[in-house]
């Protein structure tokens, strides 16, 4: 991984390292549930989040981050 590491700018592998950050800490959180808030139409309100829908969440992001700094796996 290090030569790959190399070849990357300065910024990607930042986001790169924040990324695997990220997920180490999702992964290794064992929680069923998480608090969260909802922000639509309505206003904000206090939610609930399954494990799943969490992780769904979470991925989402690291995919749209990666997008913007590497965007060619869009």
């Amino acid at each position: 991984m290090s030569k790959v590491v190399n070849l990357l700018t300065k910024d990607q592998s930042e986001v790169l390292q924040e990324v695997c950050d990220i997920m180490n800490s999702v992964l290794c959180d064992r929680r069923k549930a998480y608090p969260t808030k909802i922000i639509d139409e309505h206003g904000t309100r206090d939610y609930i989040a399954s494990r799943e829908e969490h992780l769904e969440s979470v991925m989402d992001y690291v995919l749209t981050t990666l997008g913007c700094v590497f965007p060619q796996i869009d």
